[in-house]
């Protein structure tokens, strides 16, 4: 660093990376403070109002200032620069720590704009859960007792997922999959509470997806659907997919003498969407569910807790960073995703390939939130002149077809009455026709007596 650069910095002034000191004293907590956020240098021999006031840069002065830095816990890595042309002012670098947090002699620290603050209690578990150093699932839940709270169902059934088949006593395919560890009885971490507990909304409360259908384009036109699941974690997902499938629609269309379906959505994409949520929300967000939202034009989901650290909007999918190692693990294992790391991409994939723009990520106060945008009055343009199923082969007649264009395609009602004098035939032809695309599934029927009229299903 020669004068010209110290002149520009003096201007500037103190900033999140730049503390100016006239002597040693206090030097530990600003070693902490730096060493705890992006790394900084700290200026020696220069006062508050960033003015040069010196400082003697002796070698005694230098070892003590390594002593410092050693003596934090765990020991700061730090290293010396001198401002050409100026003997009297000292630079100390700290670079970012690897090991977070750091303490000094009298508490952990934080650079935060151009101060160094004192870290509170609350401020310091906050600070070791972003960097990863607690994790929720991977604590031991002192509430859930064993085996009156377990569910040897919800083991069996995970299981069966996975692909074993065993005899081994429940205790020990719990302690294999690290969900438990060993003790009289044994203790549960939350991870196995989630999936493997008789009811795992009692101990964590946001184990829970909360599914809503609204009746437009916005949350003001009212909800015309609404269910909250808090079972196991993966029957969680299964029953919010259901959901979504309940609460979307299917488009069909009859192309020649062929019937081809198609879903508003891809339906392996919104899984993927919803297994992420609950693989990679922040569970130390209390009570907040993850949320399910169908509009008209779109589906959103919703779960708690910003992109873990190392993860950004323009780095989502090249990387994986997962927030519950043992959760991502448990989900990995049953084959619902294919490869960690792989889920952005695959969704993005899946709505290109069913003819829907790519999701849209965002991250907002404390909130991640993923929307499929779906065709709104476009959705029979999702269906490509491509063939689907037969309908000769499955033995329909000229007319039964006809019917299902109308039915499908049209989106006009059928009567019998209708039906008799559209095609000249008799009742029992009326009667034998319609009852047959009834036996296949192809219509539906409503109403009673003379008021009976049939829809295409």
């Amino acid at each position: 660093m020669d004068r010209e650069d110290l002149r520009f910095i003096l201007q500037e002034g103190e900033g999140y990376k730049i503390e100016f000191k006239e002597r040693s004293s206090g030097l530990d907590r600003e070693m902490a403070a730096f060493a705890n956020a992006q790394g900084g240098r700290i200026f020696l021999g220069i006062d508050d109002d960033n003015r040069i006031v010196g400082i003697a840069a002796t070698n005694r002065l230098k070892s003590s200032i390594r002593d410092i830095a050693r003596n934090c816990d765990p020991p700061i890595e730090i290293r010396f620069e001198r401002v050409e042309e100026i003997d009297n002012v000292l630079v100390v670098h700290v670079n970012e720590g690897i090991d977070k947090p750091y303490r000094c002699s009298s508490g952990f620290y934080m650079r935060q704009g151009p101060n160094t603050q004192k870290l509170l209690r609350d401020q310091i578990m906050d600070f070791a859960i972003g960097e990863g150093m607690v994790r929720f699932d991977e604590q031991i839940n002192r509430r859930f007792e064993y085996p009156t709270d377990f569910s040897s169902a919800h083991l069996q059934a995970y299981l069966e997922r996975i692909g074993v088949q065993t005899d081994t006593a429940p205790e020990k395919a719990l302690v294999n999959l690290t969900v438990a560890e060993r003790n009289a009885p044994l203790l549960f971490k939350n991870a196995g509470v989630m999936l493997f507990a008789r009811e795992p909304a009692r101990f964590i409360p946001n184990n829970k997806i909360t599914c809503a259908r609204f009746a437009g384009s916005g949350k003001t036109a009212g909800i015309i659907d609404r269910a909250d699941y808090q079972d196991d974690l993966l029957a969680n997902v299964d029953n919010a997919l259901q959901f979504v499938r309940k609460n979307t629609r299917t488009a069909a269309k009859i192309i020649g003498f062929q019937r081809i379906d198609k879903t508003e959505y891809p339906y392996e994409a919104v899984r993927e969407a919803i297994l992420n949520a609950v693989m990679h929300r922040d569970y130390f967000i209390a009570t907040a569910p993850v949320h399910v939202n169908i509009f008209n034009d779109r589906i959103e989901v919703i779960s708690p807790g910003s992109l873990p650290k190392g993860v950004t909007l323009e780095t989502l999918g090249e990387m994986s960073v997962p927030r519950n190692n043992l959760v991502t693990d448990l989900v990995l294992r049953t084959g619902l995703i294919e490869k960690l790391g792989t889920g952005i991409q695959r969704m993005r994939n899946l709505l290109i390939e069913h003819g829907l723009e790519e999701p849209e990520f965002q991250e907002r106060s404390q909130l991640f939130k993923v929307t499929f945008y779906g065709p709104g009055e476009r959705i029979l343009e999702l269906i490509p002149d491509a063939k689907g199923q037969d309908l000769r082969e499955l033995g329909l007649n000229e007319r039964q077809i006809q019917t299902l264009v109308l039915l499908v395609n049209v989106k006009e009602t059928m009567t019998n009455r209708k039906y008799r004098d559209l095609f000249d035939v008799s009742n029992k032809t009326v009667y034998r026709d319609l009852n047959g695309l009834l036996e296949k599934g192809f219509i539906e029927k409503h109403g009673q007596g003379r008021s009976v009229y049939y829809t295409a299903r």
